[in-house]
């Protein structure tokens, strides 16, 4: 079995914030973010300046990257434009493939960049923007 390992991380005050535990078994290793008292919410943060750079968790396989979630590089323009959510597609070879899911920060919206479907039935937009079940490949 590989090794355990766990710290306490302190606030500015000097007082135990969490406590980090790094894990591995011969299956899976995990890295658990844990409030030192029980009675904390548990929250973790990715900070950065306004702009344009991403703020994303990765997902690897064997090395590879399959998967981006996160704030997205859009500009931050004022008005609730920008740093969007969005789930990223990579492939096999860690090449990017797509953008599946946006959701748009301002608007609340969700673009999907294919359609939703199950089994042979697709969810379609009419040209008055009506949802509608039809079959795949068809809408």
């Amino acid at each position: 079995m590989a090794p355990s390992h766990s710290l306490t991380w302190y606030s500015a005050a000097n007082t135990s914030a969490w406590d980090v535990y790094s894990t591995a078994t011969s299956g899976s290793n995990s890295l658990i973010l844990k409030p030192a008292e029980a009675t904390l919410s548990t929250a973790l943060g990715l900070n950065g300046a306004a702009g344009t750079s991403n703020r994303v968790t990765n997902i690897y396989s064997g090395g590879s990257l399959r998967w981006t979630v996160g704030a997205t590089s859009t500009a931050e323009t004022g008005g609730n434009a920008g740093k969007n959510f969005a789930f990223a597609a990579f492939s096999d070879t860690g090449a990017f493939l797509s953008t599946p899911i946006i959701i748009n920060r301002g608007l609340g919206t969700v673009i999907l960049s294919s359609l939703i479907g199950t089994g042979n039935r697709a969810v379609c937009v009419d040209p008055n923007g009506v949802l509608y079940a039809h079959a795949v490949g068809s809408c």
